[in-house]
Formats: structure tokens, C-alpha cells, sequence
């Protein structure tokens, strides 16, 4: 039997708090805490390119929990606070030293 771990999402820019978790197939399972009928199961790549501001916020922090050491820079080892765009690896978790250093814009 698998044991699945439930995160909670609280950064729905609606106000809406998501519950989520991978499930074995390597898609995200999301679903809603306050309608717990709705929910759906998404690759990584669907909830990336989601044009839902809702869904954004739910790729965000599932990133930022699954990645929780900043990914810009190789050698640094900050904690990533936010999404950015870099030139080769497209969005990437950062941390706030990045972003000041390197003048980004966070996602």
C-alpha cells in the first residue's frame, strides 16, 4: 500500500485552499478543501502552462515544496522563495539572494 502525503495549498489568489499529493502514476492529484468532490489529476506540464491564475498558484508551491533549494544559480544552496524564468532551464525555484543579485522578476 502506498502512503500518500497531503500538502495544503493556501496561496489561491481566490481565496481557495487546494490539498495535493503525486500520485503513482507521477501526476499531481489536486483537489479542493472546501468542495472535497472537486478535483482532477494533472502532469507537471498541464499545471505549468495552466492560464488559470488559481492553477499557477498551485503549480507554485508544489515547486517551491518540491524543490525547496534554489535551482538558478548551480553552487548556491539558498531556499527558494519563488519562480523565475531563466534562460536555459525555463521557470526554476529561487531563493531571495538570487533575485536580489541578479535583478529577477519572480513568477
Amino acid at each position: 500500500m502506498t502512503t500518500k502525503t497531503v500538502r495544503t495549498i493556501v496561496d489561491d489568489p481566490t481565496g481557495g485552499q487546494w490539498s495535493w499529493y503525486r500520485r503513482s502514476d507521477g501526476r499531481y492529484q489536486v483537489n479542493s478543501v472546501e468542495v472535497p468532490t472537486y478535483g482532477f489529476a494533472m502532469t507537471e506540464g498541464a499545471l505549468r502552462h495552466s492560464c488559470s491564475e488559481s492553477m499557477k498558484a498551485v503549480w507554485r508551491s508544489i515547486v517551491l515544496a518540491e524543490h525547496p533549494v534554489c535551482e538558478y544559480f548551480l553552487l548556491c544552496e539558498g531556499e527558494s522563495v519563488a519562480l523565475v524564468s531563466h534562460p536555459v532551464l525555463d521557470l526554476v525555484p529561487t531563493c531571495q539572494r538570487c533575485v536580489d543579485a541578479f535583478a529577477l522578476s519572480t513568477i
